[in-house]
C-alpha cells in the first residue's frame, strides 16, 4: 500500500515538475530563512548559559526616585558592606572597566580594554583556567593581574606567562603587575568577556581619586552577588531593602533591586549606563513574525497551485473513488505528495543554511552556528518542522478533495471558476499583503535613519572629528587640545568630558525657580575653555568661556530648555543656577541619540574629568593634517599609546547602527518573500494562460491585439495588488507607530513612502504574469483551437 502510494505520488510530482520545482525552490528559502532565524532566537536566549552558577547569581540594580531610573551602578563599599550583613551571600564582586596598554620586557604595547574585580569573580562567572592556579587563590594581591588566552598568546606567544612581570599602563596609572593566571577565552553569548583582571583596589583609581571609597552617592561600580543555594529570593530582597537606610541617605530615594544573570542580556533596555552587551527582544520576536510570514508565503504557493490544478484530477480522484478508495486513502495521498514535497526541501533547506550562515552573520551582525553536535536538537526539530509545513500546506486539499462524491467529481468541469478561487484569491492576496507591508516598512526604518544621520544637531558637524583619550596618559587634557591647535590644518580644538554623540550622561538637581521644594534634573557637561568654540555651538546671550578668567570655574553656560524647564524669567545672565551663575545661553544641541529628547543642559569649564578631544580641521589636505594629529598625539602621551580618531558623522552613524542593520535585514526578507511570491506568481499565470489557451485563440481569431490578451490575464492580478496594497496601509501605519515611539524626534509616515512601494508590487506583478501572457497572446490561433 505504502509503495503504490510512493509510485503514485512520484508519478504527479514528475508530471507536474514545473510546479514541483516552484514549490521546492520556495518552501526551500522559505524554511532556510525559518531555520536562521531559529538559530539567531536560540543564540538570543542562550547568553550567560555557560556560567553554571547563573541561577544563584544577581546583578545589583539601583533606583533613583528623583531621577526615575535603574543602574547596574553601586557605591564602592556596597559589595563587601552586604557581604557582611548578610549571611545568605556566597560571595561577591564590584567590577568597573578600563582602558589600558600592555606591554612585557619593552616590546610595543597591546591596547586593551580590562576589568578591576574582586577575588569572588572567580566564583561568579565560570572560568576555564588554563594556567596557574585558578578560582580563588587569583587576585588576593593587588600586584597580580589574571590574562585571557587571546592576550597572553598576543603578549607572550608560546612562552608561559606564569610569574612573568608586565606593565599596564592606563587610567589607574603605570602598573607593574604580576601575570598569575590564564583562562580560556569566554564565549561570544557571555556578557562578561574580559581582557584581563587585575585586583578591585585598583578600582578607585580608576577614577582619578574621586573619593570613591568613602562616597556612596558615586555609583560607579557593577556588583554581582552569588547567593548561597537554596536562599529565598523573595526573604533576601526584603532583608536587602532593609539595609538601604544604612547605606543610602533617606533623601536621596534610592533603592535597590536584583537583577539575574540570565535576565541581563534581553531584560537591560531600560537600564542608565547597561555596561554590557544587550538584545533586543522586539527583534526576536519581528524576526520570528518575518520568518512565519515568508514561510506562509511558501505554503501559499503550495496550496495556490495544488487548488489551480485540482480541476486536472477530478476524473482520476473519482475512479479512484468508483473502484473503492475511502475516503482517508484519498486524503493520505493528498498528504503524501504535500509532504513528499516538504522532504525534499529539507535537505536542500539544511545545504542552503549551511553555505549562508556566514552572509547571514554578516547581514544579521552576529555570529551563528550550525552545530548539530552542540544542540542534538537541531536536525529533528528542523525534520519536525519541514513534516508540519507538508501537513499544513496539503490539508486544505486533502480535505476539500476527500468529501466529494464520486458522482459530482465525474460531472465537473470545474477549475478556477469554481468556488475555490475565492480561496486562491484570498492567498495571493495575502501573499502581496505580506511583502508590500515588509516593504513599506523597510522604507520607513531607512527613512528613520537618514532622518536621524541629517537632523540638524545644533552645531556645525562638518569637518569635525572625535579623539577618545586616557585620562592618565593626558594628565592636563588642555596641553594636548593646545598642541593640535598649533596644526596649521587645525581650526579648533577642545576637551570635554563626554560630548556629542555620547550614550552616557552625568545629571544632577537644580531647584525650580517658581516652586523650591521641585528640583529639575539636569545633565551637566564638564568642557575646555575652546570646546563649545570647536564644536561651534550658537550663542544666544552671553559670552563664552575665558579660560583666563578665574571666575569662569564657577560659571555655566545653559541650553535653551534649562532655562524653560528651571523656570527662569528675564535675562538669564548674571542669575544663579543652582551654585553656579550663568554666563552664556546657548541654542538647543544633541548629545545623545534621537531616542531621547534634548534635556536641560549645563555646561561648565573644567579639565578635571575629560575622555575626548573635539577637533575641527580645515577642509584642505586632510589626510595630511590626521596624520599630524597622531603625531602630536604619541608625542604628547608616549609612543606607545593607543590613538584613534573618527569623524563626528561617522561616530553619529554608529549610533544608528542597530537600526540601520535592522532595516538591512528586515530588506532582505522582504526581497525572499517577494522572490517567493514571484515563482508562485509565475506558477499560477502560467497555469491560467494554458487554461486559457482557446479562450485566447479565439479572441484573436476575432481580432484582439497582444496588448489586450495581456491586459485580460493581468486584470485580475492588478486587483489583487490594489487591494493588497490598500489593506498593507493601516496595518503598516499602526506597526510603524509603535516602532516610531522609541523616538523623540522621529519622521513622518508620508504617503510617498506607501505609492512607492504599492508601484514596486504592481511592477513586480506585472511583470510576472505579463511574461506568461505574452506568450499565450503569441500563439497561432489555430493551434489553440484545432481541439474545439
Amino acid at each position: 500500500m505504502f509503495r503504490h502510494f510512493l509510485l503514485t505520488t512520484q508519478r504527479h510530482l514528475r508530471k507536474d515538475w514545473p510546479y514541483t520545482l516552484i514549490n521546492v525552490v520556495g518552501l526551500t528559502i522559505g524554511l532556510s530563512l525559518v531555520f536562521f532565524i531559529i538559530l539567531f532566537v536560540n543564540r538570543e536566549f542562550s547568553w550567560n548559559k555557560m556560567h553554571e552558577n547563573r541561577d544563584d547569581v544577581y546583578r545589583v540594580l539601583i533606583h533613583n526616585g528623583i531621577l526615575d531610573w535603574n543602574q547596574p551602578m553601586a557605591p564602592y563599599s556596597y559589595g563587601p558592606g552586604i557581604k557582611e550583613d548578610l549571611p545568605d551571600i556566597r560571595s561577591y564582586t564590584r567590577l568597573s572597566g578600563a582602558r589600558g596598554t600592555l606591554s612585557f620586557d619593552e616590546q610595543e604595547g597591546i591596547f586593551m580594554y580590562l576589568y578591576g574585580a574582586d577575588p569572588g569573580i572567580f566564583d561568579i562567572f565560570t572560568f576555564n583556567y588554563l594556567k596557574g592556579p585558578g578560582g580563588s587563590q587569583l587576585l588576593k594581591s593587588k600586584d597580580e593581574i589574571v590574562l585571557s588566552k587571546k592576550y597572553a598568546d598576543i603578549v607572550f606567544g608560546d612562552a608561559d606567562p606564569i610569574g612573568k612581570t608586565v606593565t599596564l599602563d592606563g587610567q589607574a596609572g603605570k602598573l607593574n603587575l604580576v601575570v598569575t593566571g590564564v583562562y580560556d577565552n569566554f564565549e561570544e553569548t557571555s556578557t562578561f568577556r574580559p581582557a584581563a583582571l587585575i585586583s578591585a583596589e585598583w578600582l578607585p583609581a580608576f577614577f582619578n581619586s574621586l573619593g570613591v571609597e568613602d562616597n556612596p552617592r558615586l555609583c560607579f561600580f557593577q556588583t554581582y552577588l552569588r547567593l548561597k543555594e537554596g536562599t529565598d529570593l523573595k526573604s533576601f530582597k526584603e532583608r536587602l531593602t532593609r539595609l538601604e537606610e544604612k547605606y543610602f541617605e533617606p533623601d536621596w530615594e534610592y533603592s535597590v533591586d536584583l537583577q539575574n544573570l540570565g535576565d541581563i542580556y534581553l531584560q537591560s533596555q531600560d537600564l542608565v549606563n547597561p555596561r554590557t552587551r544587550m538584545g533586543d527582544p522586539k527583534k526576536i520576536r519581528v524576526f520570528s513574525l518575518v520568518g512565519v510570514l515568508v514561510l506562509l508565503i511558501g505554503a501559499f504557493n503550495y496550496i495556490i497551485l495544488a487548488s489551480a490544478r485540482t480541476a486536472n484530477r477530478y476524473r482520476e480522484i473519482g475512479l479512484r473513488k468508483v473502484n473503492g478508495a475511502s475516503r482517508q486513502n484519498i486524503s493520505l495521498q493528498i498528504y503524501g505528495e504535500s509532504i513528499l514535497t516538504s522532504l525534499l526541501v529539507f535537505p536542500l533547506s539544511l545545504l542552503l543554511v549551511a553555505l549562508l550562515i556566514p552572509k547571514a552573520n554578516q547581514i544579521l551582525g552576529t555570529s551563528l552556528a550550525f552545530e548539530p553536535g552542540v544542540h542534538p536538537w537541531l536536525i529533528p526539530g528542523f525534520f519536525l518542522l519541514c513534516i508540519l509545513v507538508g501537513v499544513l500546506s496539503g490539508a486544505y486539499l486533502a480535505l476539500y478533495l476527500s468529501r466529494l462524491r464520486p458522482v459530482d467529481i465525474l460531472r465537473s468541469r470545474k477549475g478556477l471558476s469554481s468556488s475555490r478561487s475565492g480561496l486562491y484569491k484570498i492567498l495571493v492576496t495575502a501573499q502581496i499583503l505580506i511583502f508590500v507591508g515588509m516593504l513599506s516598512c523597510s522604507v520607513l526604518i531607512f527613512k528613520q535613519v537618514r532622518y536621524a544621520e541629517k537632523l540638524d544637531q545644533g552645531f556645525d558637524r562638518e569637518n569635525l572629528f572625535i579623539i577618545p583619550i586616557n585620562m592618565r596618559q593626558f594628565p592636563r587634557y588642555d596641553a594636548l587640545a593646545a598642541e593640535l591647535r598649533n596644526l596649521s590644518g587645525v581650526v579648533s580644538a577642545g576637551v570635554a568630558m563626554g560630548g556629542p554623540p555620547s550614550d552616557g550622561m552625568g545629571v544632577y538637581q537644580v531647584p525650580h525657580r517658581g516652586d523650591p521644594d521641585q528640583t529639575v534634573s539636569v545633565e551637566g557637561l564638564s568642557v575646555g575653555g575652546h570646546y563649545p568654540q570647536t564644536m561651534r555651538f550658537e550663542l544666544i546671550a552671553g559670552r563664552w568661556f575665558t579660560p583666563e578668567a578665574e571666575g569662569d570655574e564657577r560659571s555655566v553656560i545653559v541650553n535653551e530648555t534649562a532655562i524653560r524647564e528651571v523656570g527662569i524669567t528675564g535675562d538669564p545672565i548674571g542669575q544663579e543656577f543652582g551654585s553656579n551663575t550663568i554666563i552664556g545661553v546657548i541654542r538647543d544641541f544633541f548629545v545623545h541619540s534621537i531616542r531621547l529628547g534634548i534635556a536641560p543642559m549645563a555646561i561648565s569649564m573644567s579639565t578635571q574629568y575629560c575622555y575626548e578631544v573635539a577637533v575641527r580641521v580645515r577642509p584642505a589636505d586632510q589626510e595630511n593634517t590626521l596624520k599630524q594629529i597622531e603625531q602630536v598625539y604619541k608625542r604628547v602621551g608616549g609612543p606607545d599609546v593607543y590613538f584613534e580618531i573618527v569623524s563626528f558623522d561617522d561616530a553619529l552613524a554608529n549610533m544608528y547602527n542597530e537600526e540601520r542593520n535592522f532595516a538591512k535585514t528586515l530588506t532582505g526578507f522582504t526581497g525572499l518573500a517577494i522572490f517567493i511570491a514571484v515563482l508562485g506568481l509565475f506558477g499560477l499565470s502560467l497555469l491560467l494562460a494554458s487554461k486559457r489557451t482557446k479562450e485566447i485563440g479565439i479572441r484573436k481569431v476575432h481580432g484582439a491585439p497582444v496588448l489586450s490578451v495581456i491586459k485580460s490575464i493581468n486584470k485580475g492580478f492588478v486587483y489583487f495588488t490594489f487591494f493588497a496594497w490598500l489593506l498593507s496601509i493601516p496595518l503598516t501605519i499602526w506597526i510603524m507607530r509603535s516602532w516610531l515611539q522609541n523616538f523623540v524626534y522621529r519622521t513622518e509616515i508620508g504617503f510617498v513612502e506607501f505609492v512607492g512601494a504599492g508601484i514596486v508590487a504592481l511592477i513586480v506583478v506585472v511583470l510576472t504574469v505579463s511574461y506568461h501572457a505574452w506568450r499565450a497572446a503569441r500563439m497561432n490561433p489555430a493551434d489553440a483551437i484545432r481541439d474545439l
